[in-house]
């Protein structure tokens, strides 16, 4: 390690503005050390025998290049990593990147942004909400169940769950004013299914109640936190996927999974 150091100007000196003034008596160039001194108030002036030129001359002196120095130092060996495995960068769905991916503080003074994929690693809760609810609007099948709730604070999915037999609607049609016709009317219909909530969540801090805030997704390295969410995102699926169908036995106390 090395470092520049400046070097002062040499040659002082005092040149004649113009080389017309030169004359025996008015040389063309004076050394600054002849011409000038220093009184006992520090300060440095033209010495009284020359002070009648001095308007004649320019003070001139030439720059030396610059040099560089060895700076001596001392290192404490207080880590080493024996291997370093380059992964590849971070991307989840585009929603969440490398630079988005918490560590632990400690490891971020350590260690250098290289090493980094290699050490325990989360993410936040909003940024684990904004990743399930992307990955199920994009996976869910909407045959079996349907989204219910779907905002920047909150999300629900229902299932659908198919009825073992039809259920019958009788509904009384009201006027505008909330009251029966004379004539009573009503609106009959079957209802083939009823819905059964089954995932929902919000995010810490925002925890907009009565919703569940999700957890930050977690891993033990880049590639960890990575199996952990696909791990996350696959079962969730499956859970909300699966088509189902009250059991025809027990009249809905209990499902059927069906066939798909």
């Amino acid at each position: 390690m090395k470092k520049i150091v400046r070097q002062p100007n040499i040659n002082h000196r005092f040149e004649l503005v113009s080389d017309s003034f030169a004359s025996s008596d008015i040389p063309r160039v004076m050394p600054k050390h002849e011409i000038m001194e220093e009184n006992e108030d520090g300060y440095c002036g033209w010495k009284e025998e020359f002070k009648h030129l001095q308007s004649l001359y320019e003070e001139k002196s030439d720059k030396q290049p610059d040099i560089l120095e060895p700076i001596e130092f001392t290192y404490t060996t207080i880590l080493e990593v024996p291997e370093i495995k380059i992964s590849e960068d971070f991307n989840y769905g585009g929603i969440v990147s490398q630079g988005d991916i918490k560590h632990q503080i400690i490891d971020e003074i350590i260690f250098p942004d290289i090493v980094l994929p290699n050490k325990p690693s989360k993410l936040t809760s909003h940024q684990s909400y904004n990743i399930v609810r992307n990955h199920i609007k994009q996976n869910i099948n909407m045959d079996v169940s349907k989204i219910t709730s779907d905002y920047d604070f909150c999300f629900t999915v229902k299932k659908k769950v198919i009825l073992s037999s039809p259920r019958h609607i009788k509904n009384e049609i009201l006027n505008a004013r909330g009251r029966s016709y004379q004539k009573r009317r009503y609106r009959e219909y079957y209802v083939k299914e009823r819905e059964v909530e089954v995932f929902e969540m919000t995010y810490f801090p925002k925890c907009y109640s009565p919703y569940t805030p999700i957890r930050g997704f977690t891993g033990r390295n880049h590639q960890d936190l990575q199996k952990n969410i696909d791990k996350y995102l696959k079962e969730i699926m499956e859970i909300i996927n699966t088509p189902l169908k009250d059991c025809h036995y027990c009249d809905g106390m209990g499902v059927i999974i069906t066939e798909t």
